[in-house]
C-alpha cells in the first residue's frame, strides 16, 4: 500500500488519446505529477465511473493524479479546451471526506480514551475489607492524615510503607495487606482475633503472643520452641524462636542461623461479658423519607446542586455513594446521595421473658461472631440477673485460637529481633 496515494488521494483521468500526451506535458510543467497504470481502466470501471469512451471512438487514453491537483487539471484542461473525464479512486482519504460527520464522534473516542489513560495512572478509590473493631471511615480518614493515598500517582505509593502506617495505628489488628487493581486501592485488615502464622517466605522472624493466655498445644514446623503446653504468656512474649543455634558432637554452639519462624500455636483465654437490657423498649415507626442532599464530587471537589431546607424532628440520616467505574478502573466522578428517614419513637415495657429473650439473643450473635474468627468456645459462664427492672447477663467465656504472629528478625542486629511490639 502507497501511504502518500491512501492521503493525497487518487484520481483517474480519461481523456482523447491524441491530447492526453499534451496534457500531461502540461502537467508536468505546472508541477503536476501524473503516472499511469496498467489497470487504470478497470480500477476506474471499478470504482463508480459507468461512463464509455464511446465519443473519442474508444481511443481514450487514461492516466492518474492526486486528488488535490484535480483542481488545477480542470483549469488547464478548460483553457486548452480538452475534453476530460475524472473518476477519484477510493482511498484512506475519499473514506475520511465521506464520513467527516463522524469525526467528531471519532475524535471524542480518542479524547476519552486518552483521558482515561492518564487517569489510570492515579488512585481514586480505596476500599476497606476486614473491620470489626474500626470503621471504614476511620481507616480512611487515618489514611488521609497519615499517608494520603486518594488523587496521588500509583508510583508515589509505597505500599509496604503504607501497610506499616496502618499496622503501627491501628492496636487492634494484627495484619494489614495493600494491593492496586486499576485506579483503586484495597485495604484488607486482619484483627488479632483473626490471627495467622504463616510469615513472609525468606524473611526471618520469631512468632510472639498476640494475648495473655494459657498455652493449649504448640506444634513448630520451622524454628526453636520456647514455651510448652500449659506455660502462662504475656502479649509479646516469643513463642517459637527463628534463631537456631548449631551445636557440634560437645554441643557447643558453632553457629546461628535466622529462619522464618512457622507452626501453629493455640491458646486458652477467659473473655469477660457484660449485656444490659433495659426494661423499657423503644420502637422506631417510620413516618417519611425524602432526600436531603446531592453532592457531585468531582476529584477533590465538591459540588451540590440539590440540598433541601432544614427540617425539624428526629430522623435517621443515610448515603448512598455511586462511582462512575468500569471493573477496577474508577474515575474521579461520584454521587453521593443523603436521606432523611423521619420518625417517631413509641415506648413500651418488656416482660421478663422478653428481657431474658433479647439478652440470649445478644449472646447467641456475639458467640457467632467469635465462631466466623476461628475462636473455639471451651466453657460459657454466663449468669442473667433481673434487679430493679434491669436485666443483665455477666460472666466470662473461655476461647480456644490461634495466639501467634510474626515479629520480623533485624538480622544486622546482634541484639537478635528488632524492638518493635507485635501488631
Amino acid at each position: 500500500m502507497n501511504i502518500r496515494r491512501e492521503i493525497r488521494g487518487v484520481c483517474y483521468v480519461s481523456c482523447d488519446s491524441r491530447a492526453a500526451l499534451r496534457l500531461m506535458n502540461i502537467c508536468s510543467h505546472k508541477g503536476i505529477r501524473t503516472w499511469c497504470e496498467r489497470d487504470v481502466k478497470n480500477n476506474r470501471k471499478k470504482n463508480g465511473s459507468k461512463q464509455n469512451d464511446s465519443k473519442w471512438n474508444g481511443k481514450a487514453e487514461n492516466f492518474c493524479i492526486y486528488s488535490d491537483d484535480r483542481k488545477r487539471l480542470e483549469e488547464i484542461a478548460d483553457k486548452c479546451m480538452i475534453d476530460i473525464r475524472i473518476a477519484e479512486k477510493k482511498t484512506l482519504r475519499t473514506v475520511l471526506l465521506g464520513n467527516r460527520k463522524r469525526i467528531s464522534i471519532l475524535l471524542g473516542v480518542l479524547l476519552f480514551l486518552l483521558f482515561v489513560y492518564w487517569e489510570s495512572g492515579y488512585v481514586w478509590y480505596i476500599e476497606i475489607d476486614g473491620c470489626e473493631d474500626y470503621t471504614s471511615e476511620e481507616v480512611e480518614n487515618l489514611i488521609e492524615m497519615e499517608y494520603p493515598c486518594y488523587g496521588h500517582r500509583k508510583k508515589s505509593i509505597d505500599l509496604s510503607e503504607l501497610t506499616d502506617m496502618l499496622t503501627d495505628n491501628l492496636g487492634e489488628i494484627c495484619w494489614a495487606s495493600c494491593s492496586i487493581s486499576g485506579t483503586k486501592l484495597t485495604v484488607a485488615l486482619k484483627e488479632s482475633v483473626d490471627v495467622f502464622t504463616v510469615p513472609e517466605v525468606d524473611r526471618p522472624c520469631d512468632l510472639v503472643a498476640t494475648m495473655d493466655c494459657t498455652i493449649y498445644s504448640i506444634v513448630a514446623s520451622a524454628g526453636t520452641p520456647v514455651a510448652s503446653v500449659g506455660d502462662e504468656v504475656k502479649r509479646g512474649d516469643t513463642l517459637i524462636s527463628g534463631t537456631v543455634n548449631i551445636c557440634n558432637d560437645d554441643s557447643e554452639v558453632v553457629d546461628t542461623v535466622f529462619v522464618p519462624a512457622s507452626g501453629e500455636i493455640y491458646g486458652i483465654c477467659d473473655v469477660e461479658y457484660r449485656d444490659v437490657v433495659e426494661s423499657e423498649f423503644q420502637e422506631k415507626e417510620t413516618t417519611d423519607r425524602k432526600v436531603n442532599k446531592v453532592d457531585i464530587k468531582i476529584g477533590r471537589r465538591v459540588f451540590t446542586p440539590y440540598k433541601t431546607a432544614a427540617s425539624d424532628g428526629s430522623y435517621d440520616l443515610s448515603a448512598e455513594e455511586k462511582r462512575l467505574h468500569i471493573g477496577d478502573m474508577y474515575f474521579p466522578l461520584s454521587v453521593n446521595i443523603e436521606r432523611k428517614v423521619f420518625y417517631k419513637v413509641n415506648t413500651r415495657k418488656l416482660t421478663e421473658k422478653e428481657q431474658k429473650d433479647r439478652l440470649n439473643q445478644h449472646l447467641h450473635v456475639y458467640i457467632g461472631k467469635m465462631q466466623e474468627k476461628g475462636v473455639q468456645i471451651v466453657r460459657k459462664n454466663v449468669i442473667i440477673t433481673n434487679e430493679r427492672g434491669e436485666a443483665s447477663a455477666e460472666g466470662d467465656i473461655s476461647i480456644r485460637l490461634p495466639v501467634a504472629v510474626p515479629r520480623y528478625i533485624d538480622v544486622n542486629n546482634t541484639s537478635g529481633s528488632e524492638e518493635v511490639e507485635p501488631d
